[in-house]
């Protein structure tokens, strides 16, 4: 059987991780043809998520979990529980259930369809205005200075990615990768699916304006002359 892995990390979800769980095994019901595997590198959580992920993995052997020694934020261990999947199509994704689980049905319809990146593109949210329109300028701008063709608008990485596309990802060694641009930069046949990001309905985002704008100067960084 072909495997799918699901990875994705957290900090202090206790109010969505079994929620996310029984939504996205829910999806996985859907195509019994696959076995599967779920990721989740926890940031030291202090609420109860770790009791939570320890209890999960404890009646589904396919529910592997990280428990990291430290906080290392969602892109890096995020980035790290990716490279851990076994899967033949790895799917990245948020534990915030801002990323719809059900999308992830319509991932392996079209990669079943031969596209070996498929990725999640916002075709609107129900964040805040002003957020929606400094997130649209910064897209505006980084792909007016990009060295890479085809930067993904509205896109956060969450998709599914073909073994092929992991095996090349690893060739790169970036421990901090802007993973947006990224998937532009390696290039394989890529099909978009358009949905509508959520509201969180639980917790707090461990994001604020510093990591936001690290993280965006990382994509100046990695992929512009500016």
């Amino acid at each position: 059987m072909k495997k799918i892995s699901i990875v994705t990390s957290c900090h202090n979800e206790g109010g969505n991780v079994q929620d996310f769980y029984d939504r996205l095994t829910a999806v996985l019901r859907q195509f019994p043809e696959y076995s599967y595997e779920i990721i989740v590198a926890d940031n030291c959580s202090t609420d109860n998520t770790r009791d939570l992920l320890s209890k999960i993995s404890s009646l589904d052997k396919n529910f592997k979990v990280i428990f990291n020694s430290n906080n290392f934020g969602p892109i890096r261990s995020g980035y790290n529980a990716f490279l851990s999947a076994t899967g033949d199509a790895v799917v990245l994704m948020s534990a915030d259930l801002q990323d719809p689980p059900e999308i992830i049905a319509e991932f392996i319809r079209r990669w079943e369809e031969g596209y070996p990146v498929v990725t999640g593109v916002k075709s609107n949210s129900q964040e805040s205005l002003l957020f929606s329109l400094f997130r649209r300028a910064y897209y505006k701008l980084l792909s007016g200075f990009s060295d890479t063709d085809h930067v993904i608008q509205n896109f956060t990485g969450f998709g599914l990615y073909d073994r092929k596309f992991m095996n090349a990802v690893k060739q790169f060694h970036d421990p901090i990768p802007y993973f947006r641009g990224f998937v532009s930069e390696i290039g394989f046949r890529r099909a978009e699916v358009p949905f509508i990001q959520p509201e969180r309905k639980h917790g707090r985002s461990s994001h604020n304006f510093f990591t936001l704008y690290s993280y965006a100067i990382t994509g100046f960084v990695n992929h512009s002359k500016l």
